[in-house]
């Protein structure tokens, strides 16, 4: 382990309320781990049906799902990216801190996925509320052009955008709520920092802005998982971009994220709300 990573791990402060889940998070440091994609999750997850089939009963259906559910393991450990331009440093202060939209810092919109009359309605407490969710990937992929016209008869060139996006699903937020904060927390007035590294000397602060990793621990629940399209509106002179995006949703409590060197030892294990 390099030595400085031995140093910041005894000066970790954790800024984040989450007492039902701090002792648990804190047995993942000085391990070592080795992240999953978020695709191996889809994998596992997709197998599970989240609608009865029309010609078995609620009982057929259930069983199904039971055996289903004993060979998918209750946790994974799942790789995400983290934001250098969310951490800062100072350097009078020797302090690197780490804000929560290093993590979280991006939402989709699930409307089609969970609202009325889609196969989740009613499997998920759905508002219209921000979702407490982390956004894995989101690829896109310029498949072409054509030329479109509005009423008025102006033309415009509007790109066809191919976009996949991988997420994972918590929950819609209650007033104020966040994954890492409620608004009575200390850390909520503190610019969302999640963690701090004091005593860091400057050539640590830099390796480990350039360095760190992160991943989540998550724990899925019902209905699991979900995929389907999102529906964007159609272009626009102002928006001349026609995006077909499909959404794959891995629901799931996501219970703390895991910082590691580039051999994977953890050194912060940060609970969530």
């Amino acid at each position: 382990m390099p030595s400085f990573f031995r140093i910041i791990l005894i000066f970790i402060i954790y800024l984040c309320p989450a007492a039902g889940r701090t002792e648990e998070c804190k047995n993942h440091l000085q391990t070592t781990i080795n992240p999953i994609s978020i695709d191996f999750v889809i994998r596992d997850l997709a197998r599970l049906p989240n609608t009865k089939g029309e010609f078995e009963t609620t009982v057929e259906y259930e069983a199904r799902l039971r055996s289903l559910i004993g060979s998918i393991p209750t946790k994974f450990i799942v790789k995400t990216g983290i934001d250098p331009n969310q951490i800062d440093y100072d350097a009078d202060t020797k302090i690197l801190s780490i804000k929560s939209y290093a993590i979280d810092n991006t939402n989709t919109r699930y409307d089609d996925l969970f609202g009325y009359g889609t196969s989740t309605y009613g499997k998920i407490r759905y508002v219209r509320a921000p979702p407490i969710d982390i956004v894995i990937s989101e690829t896109e992929k310029d498949v072409g052009a054509y030329k479109g016209t509005n009423s008025f008869g102006a033309n415009i060139m509007v790109r066809k955008i191919k976009r996949s996006t991988k997420v994972i699903f918590d929950r819609f937020a209650e007033y104020n709520d966040s994954l890492f904060f409620s608004s009575s927390s200390l850390a909520h007035s503190m610019l969302h920092i999640i963690v701090q590294f004091p005593d860091t000397a400057p050539g640590i602060a830099r390796t480990m802005k350039a360095t760190m990793q992160a991943a989540l621990v998550i724990a899925p629940k019902a209905p699991y998982y979900a995929k389907g399209k999102v529906n964007w509106a159609a272009p626009t002179i102002q928006f001349p971009r026609d995006i077909d995006e499909t959404l794959e949703v891995v629901i799931a409590d996501i219970q703390c994220v895991l910082l590691t060197d580039q051999t994977g030892l953890v050194f912060a294990a940060i609970p969530t709300r």
